[in-house]
C-alpha cells in the first residue's frame, strides 16, 4: 500500500462513521428542519461528518456541499474527476469575494435541486433552514444570510472574513465560534471579525471563542491528526467536538425550533472553555 509520511494513503477512507446509506429519512408532517453544511477552502465536506451526524440524530435533515474546484478532489457518478484550482495563484481580497460569491450560488444551486426534487421537497420544511461552514464557508455563510432568502439562521465556525464587511447588514440570528485568534481586539491577530462585527444587526447575535482550540479543532481533524501523527491543539480533540456539537446544536434548536437554550445565554461551568463576548 503506497504511503504518504509513513501513514496508508487510504488511513483516513478507513474511518468509521454512525451514517449508514441509502437509509430512508423518516416522513414528518411538514417536514424536518434543514442544515446546510459548507467545508473549508481544499477540505472535503467528509471533514464535517461528526457534526452532520450530531445534526441528524436531533432531528434535522443535512446537506453537505463538496465545492467544485475548491475542494482537493471531487468526483462525480459518472467517474468525471476534478482537482483544485480556487486560490492557487493565492489569497487575496478579490479571491476572497469571488469564493464568497460561488459559494453563495453552490448553497441557492443545493436548495433548488432540493425544492425540486420529489423525494426532498416532501421532507423539508423551507421555513427552518440553516447554515453552518468552517473555515471560508463559515465566512460564506455569513454573507449568504442577508441575501439568502431561505437561510433563516447562519454560524461561522473559525472562518475569517474577507471580504472583511458585508454587502448588507446581517440582520437574521448568526452565531461565529473561533480560536482565541477571534477574540475582540486579539491584538492583530485577526481584524476581520472586530470589522465584520458592526454589520450583524440582529436581535440575535452570539461571538464566542474557545480557550486552547486551533483551526482544525472544529471539525474532524480535531480527533483524526493526534491518530495520524500530526500536531494536536492544546484543546483534546473529542472535548473540542463536544463543544461545538454542544453549541451548534443549541443554537439550531432555538432558532429553527424554537427551543429555549440558556446555554447561548451566558458563560456555562459545563463549558469553561468557551468565552462569551
Amino acid at each position: 500500500m503506497p504511503q504518504l509520511n509513513g501513514i496508508p494513503v487510504d488511513t483516513l477512507a478507513k474511518t468509521t462513521t454512525h451514517a449508514r446509506a441509502d437509509i430512508p429519512a423518516l416522513k414528518r408532517r411538514g417536514g424536518w428542519p434543514l442544515v446546510v453544511l459548507s467545508p473549508g477552502m481544499s477540505l472535503p465536506r467528509a471533514t464535517m461528518t461528526s457534526l452532520a451526524e450530531e445534526f441528524a440524530s436531533r432531528g434535522y435533515l443535512v446537506a453537505g456541499i463538496e465545492h467544485t474546484y475548491e475542494s482537493m478532489a471531487i468526483t462525480f457518478p459518472g467517474g468525471r474527476t476534478v482537482t483544485f484550482e480556487a486560490g492557487k495563484a493565492g489569497q487575496t481580497p478579490e479571491t476572497g469575494a469571488k469564493v464568497a460569491r460561488v459559494r453563495a450560488a453552490d448553497t441557492e444551486f443545493v436548495l433548488d435541486q432540493l425544492d425540486k426534487s420529489k423525494h426532498w421537497n416532501r421532507l423539508i420544511d423551507e421555513k427552518t433552514i440553516a447554515m453552518v461552514g468552517h473555515s471560508v464557508g463559515g465566512q460564506s455563510a455569513a454573507h449568504l444570510l442577508p441575501a439568502s432568502k431561505r437561510i433563516k439562521a447562519a454560524v461561522n465556525l473559525d472562518g475569517t472574513y474577507n471580504p472583511k464587511t458585508p454587502a448588507q447588514p446581517l440582520d437574521k440570528p448568526f452565531m461565529m465560534v473561533g480560536n482565541p485568534r477571534h477574540q475582540p481586539r486579539s491584538g492583530g491577530a485577526d481584524a476581520s471579525w472586530d470589522m465584520f462585527w458592526p454589520h450583524v444587526t440582529g436581535d440575535w447575535k452570539r461571538w464566542l471563542t474557545v480557550t486552547g482550540a486551533e483551526h482544525m479543532s472544529f471539525i474532524d481533524y480535531a480527533v483524526l491528526q493526534p491518530q495520524l501523527g500530526l500536531p494536536s491543539a492544546a484543546l483534546d480533540g473529542e472535548r473540542a467536538i463536544t463543544i461545538i456539537r454542544t453549541y451548534v446544536t443549541a443554537f439550531l434548536d432555538l432558532h429553527l425550533k424554537g427551543k429555549h437554550q440558556p446555554l447561548l445565554d451566558k458563560p456555562s461551568r459545563d463549558f469553561s472553555e468557551v468565552k462569551v463576548w
